[in-house]
C-alpha cells in the first residue's frame, strides 16, 4: 500500500518516478488510519468511528489516536517523521478527547501499542511505545520502547538521507534529486 507524503518546505525539490510528481522539502510519510481499520472488511468497518485524528472500534472497544514518530536525520538538524497510529487505553483516550483544546501538554506519557504496519521494516504492529500528548493542538509524538527492532534503533540513533530514500521507495515513492 502506498503511503502518502506530506511536505516540509526546507529542502530542494525531488522527483517521484513512481507518481511523476515533484515534491519540495523534507517529506514525511503518513498513514490515514490504523492498521486494524485498514485490514477490516466492509462489514467490520461499520463498527469503527474514525476521523483524521481519532479512531474507535465500538465492537472491541479498541481506541486509537494519530501521532507522530520522529526520527533524527544524520548530519542535519532535520527530523523525518511518520504519521502513525497508536492505541490508548479507554481512560486515556477519553482524557485525550476531553482535553482536545486545552492542557494536553501536561498529560502523559501514556502506554500505547503501535498500530501502524510500516513498509521497509520487519513487523511493526504492537511495538510497545510511550505516547506524549503535546500542547496547542499538535499531534502527540511516540517514543518506541528501546529494543533491537530496526525502527526503534533508527528512532534512537537516527537515519541517513539514503535510508530515507529507501523508505520512500519501499512505500511506493521512487524519489531522486533533479539533475543539474
Amino acid at each position: 500500500m502506498e503511503i502518502p507524503l506530506t511536505i516540509d518546505n526546507r529542502q530542494p525539490e525531488m522527483i517521484c518516478h513512481s507518481c511523476g510528481q515533484v515534491h519540495s522539502g523534507i517529506l514525511d510519510m503518513v498513514q490515514d488510519a490504523p492498521f486494524q481499520f485498514r485490514a477490516a472488511d466492509e462489514h467490520e468497518r461499520k463498527h469503527f468511528q474514525i476521523n483524521s485524528d481519532l479512531c474507535r472500534n465500538n465492537q472491541s472497544g479498541d481506541c486509537f489516536i494519530r501521532a507522530v514518530l520522529p526520527i533524527p536525520v544524520h548530519e542535519t538538524q532535520s527530523v523525518f517523521c511518520y504519521g502513525i497510529w497508536t492505541t490508548l487505553s479507554e481512560d486515556n483516550f477519553q482524557t485525550y478527547v476531553n482535553t482536545c483544546n486545552e492542557g494536553q501538554g501536561q498529560l502523559g506519557p501514556w502506554f500505547g501499542w503501535f498500530a501502524s504496519d510500516l513498509n521497509g521494516y520487519p513487523e511493526t504492529l504492537n511495538l510497545k511505545s510511550r505516547v506524549y500528548p503535546q500542547p496547542n493542538g499538535k499531534r502527540p509524538y511516540v517514543e518506541l520502547e528501546p529494543t533491537d527492532h530496526p525502527l526503534a534503533l533508527e528512532q534512537r540513533n537516527g537515519i541517513s538521507t539514503s535510508r530515507i530514500f529507501e523508505l520512500f521507495k519501499a512505500n511506493g515513492h521512487d524519489l531522486t534529486l533533479p539533475s543539474g
